[in-house]
């Protein structure tokens, strides 16, 4: 199975991206842009946990409205 695509909506830091995963790809970039926080949200859609083996879902709520509606779609 390969992962194809990531869309993530309202994850931290992340207001909406997506990401096509079909070749060879590389994070890079300053700090505080959303590298991690990208990981974070795979491993969430796949586990259900985060990283720390917690399965906080609203420390992964955007820190300026927690109302929001956190999403992440992973299309293989």
């Amino acid at each position: 199975m390969k992962l194809n695509k990531v869309i993530i909506n309202n994850l931290r830091n992340i207001t909406f991206a997506e990401y096509d995963l079909e070749k060879i790809n590389i994070f890079a970039g300053p700090n505080k842009q959303g590298k991690t926080n990208t990981i974070i949200a795979v491993y969430w859609a796949i586990t259900n946990y985060l990283l720390d083996g917690s399965s906080d879902i609203e420390s992964l709520k955007p820190l300026d409205d927690t109302k929001k509606e956190v999403s992440v779609e992973l299309i293989f």
